[in-house]
């Protein structure tokens, strides 16, 4: 417990001192008068977010997903000594849980190779950044083009989070029957509810004779 106090107090002070220097950035403070003051600083963005915001988050994907398939591998050989010790183990049971495991190893490869394909016009992008500082006296015409480009690959990386269902729905059959399901259930309340009727509640009220005067 006290290992991972500490843990999560040296990750919440390193990611609050590592891009303290985005005050700096984003203040405006940087432009062509003064670029080659700022270079270090523009380099280091360049750098921090390409390693913060593309390569890490890619390789910690990727690491999990081995230590995914090595556990699996691991469960599976501990179910077949079970299996061989009870040999009344039924069959159907065994191959929906091979199924279920495959199924979780697909999804985490299709969302390592997705994250991939999403995350690398950001990748090019600020290596380009990195690589260009140098470059002075650019036109106005390829200005534009690098800030338009580095606008649209910015906006890439809000695909993975939106595709994450349809991943889930075209990749697992297990969760397409769970949708299913699901759909059905709502289905049927609606129906439920649109066919009860409401019965009127009927007083009876003896007519009382009218006295004329």
């Amino acid at each position: 417990m006290h290992i991972a106090r500490r843990t999560i107090l040296m990750i919440v002070i390193i990611w609050f001192v590592l891009p303290i220097h985005n005050l700096i950035y984003n203040t405006g403070n940087v432009n062509a008068s003064n670029l080659s003051y700022h270079a270090p600083l523009l380099y280091y963005h360049s750098i921090f977010t390409l390693t913060a915001g593309c390569l890490l988050p890619a390789s910690i994907m990727i690491i999990c997903a081995f230590l995914t398939h090595h556990n699996l591998v691991l469960k599976r050989k501990r179910r077949q000594l079970i299996i061989a010790q009870h040999v009344g183990t039924h069959n159907d049971v065994r191959d929906q849980e091979r199924k279920r495991d495959r199924q979780v190893l697909l999804l985490l490869v299709v969302q390592v190779v997705v994250f991939i394909i999403t995350i690398i016009p950001l990748m090019t992008s600020h290596f380009y950044n990195a690589t260009t500082l140098n470059i002075k006296n650019r036109s106005i015409e390829r200005i534009t083009i690098e800030r338009f480009a580095a606008y649209l690959s910015s906006l890439s990386v809000y695909l993975f989070p939106t595709l994450s269902f349809y991943l889930y729905t075209m990749t697992s059959s297990m969760f397409r029957n769970e949708l299913k399901k699901l759909m059905r259930f709502i289905l049927r309340c609606n129906c439920l509810r649109a066919n009860a009727r409401i019965e009127p509640i009927v007083h009876n009220i003896k007519q009382r004779p009218i006295t004329r005067h």
